[in-house]
């Protein structure tokens, strides 16, 4: 204790004392420096805290500011038909989205933002099928008509059925006989490459693209043979 406070004592008398830090230069050279480690500290907080936070806000935003290429694409495609692409929160449960049209009127492509989640990897995904499922309902609106007939009708049905259960059990549970083209042609188109739909929706709209645009054949429809019996 006498030797602290006799060095306490010379440290006070010494000249490089400073005193608002209370440490001569060389000692505080020879010091660790707290703040480096209250620095480390708080940037261990701050990644503990901010990663899962940054996280959650890009995947909700995920389908718009990492938004695949090819669903940009599509979209200006309809926005350049003259469709409109609008946010609603006040749809009926379980609706995801619609396209609503009337000649002269109304012709918009309606994303239900209030039962849509759009967080998670798979929200481009999600996104993506929805777009060109609406985008088939803009095809049958330009041609006034199914794209295809009952045959191929039939056969996608047997698709669905072996692919996407759920969607062929909607159809044909929720829709009535002469809607039921349509809405399978609309869900088969979902399961599609991306520059099929684009394709499709740019020729059957009458929008001009070079030759070479339409080089994609129409997917051979195999329905399973598992599923027609």
């Amino acid at each position: 204790m006498i030797n602290q406070d006799e060095d306490y004592i010379e440290q006070e008398e010494d000249d490089e004392w400073d005193p608002a830090i209370g440490m001569r230069e060389e000692d505080r050279k020879n010091k660790p420096n707290n703040n480096d480690w209250q620095m480390m500290l708080c940037l261990i907080l701050l990644f503990a805290v901010g990663i899962p936070s940054g996280i959650f806000f890009l995947s909700k935003s995920w389908y718009k500011s990492d938004k695949d290429p090819k669903t940009a694409s599509l979209e200006k495609l309809i926005k350049n038909l003259g469709t409109k692409i609008k946010d609603r929160k006040d749809c009926e449960p379980g609706v995801l989205g619609y396209y609503e049209f009337e000649k002269y009127k109304v012709d918009q492509v309606v994303i239900c933002r209030n039962n849509f989640l759009e967080e998670g990897p798979n929200a481009q995904k999600r996104y993506w099928k929805l777009l060109a499922h609406e985008a088939t309902h803009i095809m049958q609106a330009c041609l006034g008509t199914t794209i295809f007939g009952p045959i191929q009708h039939r056969d996608m049905s047997y698709v669905l059925l072996d692919k996407e259960e759920d969607s062929y059990r909607a159809i044909h549970g929720l829709y009535v006989k002469r809607d039921e083209g349509a809405e399978i042609e609309a869900r088969w188109m979902e399961m599609q490459s991306k520059d099929y739909v684009i394709q499709e929706l740019g020729r059957h709209c009458g929008l001009v693209f070079a030759q070479e645009a339409y080089k994609i054949p129409t997917p051979e429809i195999r329905p399973s043979m598992e599923g027609q019996e």
